[in-house]
């Protein structure tokens, strides 16, 4: 019966973690912000856990509870909440509220900072008033010495992020320089949030400030960035200050580009001063109309030779994740590339630009005086391999980026080099990255089949053990070394085969 119980509890916690995924896609659908949603579903949690507490203790079934009530609570909020005005029906959100210009107060990041503090406090204290409660049982005691550091962890995480947003909104100006150089960033606001780069949490986790990458497990969680998360620091440390025009709808100031919200009737002189004064201008294909009106005055100006245009990346480790195989990311990206670079070429046309085909992922494109397309480097894969090529062509005039068009030695396709590496051996990124791959020893090619043949190893094991009839009370004395010498095995007849081989081939 216990067993049963310990697989419903599963399949419970499984499904809570799937319903978060769809109720949180629910009520981004109705106009409601990432703020409120995880707020309300982890103080959903919290409440689901004390209940389950309440409940007492002496019966394994009660470890349904928590998930149960979460699950119908969350279910039952999704549907009672009502959808704000002006939101669409394809999760993309249209901004509602009033419009609003200025510097954005930096007392509503520290009222949620604050909040969460006490809250966090009065659920901790609760908690431990449970653990002199005369009537706490020791398996009570210790579920409750387990939530307590996720508690205070999670209210250390949450508190700390809202701080740091608070410090930012403190320090933002309530309006930008254009007596030194900057890099304007232009974007369509209801296009803000949309991915850039996608990877693995390890490789992407150290340019971004967002809440939901303090939780992520480095090793196997996947983090979108956009494109000023992403490339900010870079940008900010090889061309100048990232600043950009903010969307009135703002309640926060975002993370990334400095931003400064002009009054709706000065936006457009604002954004002409700017534009002047730019070193260089950053620009994210959107479907906007303000959008597509700011590209065509850079190029009625004369501003299109600063401006740039980059294509997302490959980051390293993506693809050979298992769970990626399985949902064919490799395949899917290269649609969704070629997808958002047939946009670009649309928007940009109607803007007096010309563009070539798509340049390929981790590329950046910038403009001559006739609005043709120039390709500064392509195949990046972290932030400086894309902005120290645009940097050396915007300061310099020099081309030092994966431009030179040639044709890969093993495959054949097109890719591109740098001027210094047109005479050697010139392999495509996918080319490089399987020689890479193949070039790492088993254990890490095969980190998957190492863990199954782990498993199966150790049934292997028991089933011996079982067939001679040692298993009893000192059979782990038999059974560990029996699964250390079959784990071990492959590894022990391979090095033999080897150096046999290697034996032969000396003679």
């Amino acid at each position: 019966m216990s067993s049963l119980i310990s697989l419903l509890t599963l399949a419970l916690y499984i499904l809570l973690v799937y319903l978060w995924y769809r109720c949180h896609k629910q009520w981004r659908a109705k106009g409601y912000g990432h703020g409120l949603i995880s707020t309300a579903f982890v103080v959903l949690v919290f409440v689901s856990l004390m209940i389950g507490a309440g409940f007492g203790t002496g019966n394994d079934a009660l470890a349904l509870v928590p998930p149960s009530i979460w699950i119908a609570g969350a279910l039952g909020l999704t549907r009672v909440m009502p959808a704000r005005k002006r939101t669409s029906r394809d999760s993309r959100v249209e901004r509602v509220g009033k419009r609003h210009a200025g510097p954005r107060r930096a007392s509503k990041a520290l009222v949620r900072a604050w909040l969460t503090i006490v809250t966090g406090g009065v659920i901790g204290l609760f908690m431990l008033g449970q653990l002199t409660a005369p009537t706490t049982s020791s398996r009570e005691t210790n579920r409750i010495l387990q939530a307590l550091p996720f508690l205070l962890g999670a209210t250390m995480i949450i508190a700390g992020y809202w701080f740091g947003v608070a410090r930012r909104m403190k320090q933002a100006p309530e309006k930008l320089d254009t007596s030194t150089p900057s890099v304007l960033y232009l974007r369509a606001f209801a296009e803000e949030q949309r991915p850039f780069v996608f990877g693995p949490a390890s490789a992407l986790k150290r340019y971004t400030n967002q809440l939901s990458a303090q939780w992520s497990n480095q090793k196997y969680a996947t983090l979108k960035l956009t494109l000023e998360d992403y490339l900010e620091e870079a940008i900010t440390a090889q061309l100048g200050p990232f600043v950009g025009l903010g969307n009135p709808h703002d309640k926060l100031t975002p993370d990334g580009a400095t931003r400064e919200y002009a009054p709706d009737h000065e936006w457009q002189t604002r954004f002409f001063e700017l534009a002047r004064s730019a070193s260089c201008i950053v620009v994210s294909i959107g479907g906007s109309v303000n959008l597509e009106w700011e590209l065509k005055q850079i190029k009625d100006q004369g501003f299109g030779q600063k401006l740039c245009l980059f294509t997302s990346p490959i980051v390293p480790g993506t693809d050979t994740k298992l769970l990626n195989r399985f949902r064919r990311t490799a395949s899917k990206r290269s649609a969704q590339l070629a997808a958002d670079w047939s946009q670009s070429i649309d928007v940009l046309r109607r803007a007096g630009f010309n563009c070539s085909t798509g340049p390929g992922p981790g590329a950046a494109v910038t403009f001559d005086e006739q609005g043709n397309g120039t390709l500064i480097t392509t195949d990046a894969t972290a932030p400086d391999e894309f902005i120290a090529p645009v940097a050396d062509w915007f300061k310099e005039g020099r081309k030092s980026g994966r431009c030179l068009p040639v044709a890969c030695r093993t495959c054949g396709a097109r890719t591109h080099v740098t001027t210094s590496g047109a005479t050697g051996k010139v392999e495509c990124y996918v080319c490089r990255q399987k020689a890479e791959h193949a070039a790492k020893p088993f254990v890490e090619r095969h980190s998957v089949v190492i863990s199954l043949w782990g498993a199966a190893s150790l049934c292997i094991a028991v089933i011996i053990a079982q067939a001679w009839g040692v298993l009893g009370t000192s059979s782990g004395w038999f059974v560990l070394p029996l699964w250390a010498a079959i784990l071990f095995l492959p590894l022990v007849v391979g090095g033999l085969l080897a150096s046999r081989r290697g034996r032969t081939g000396g003679h």
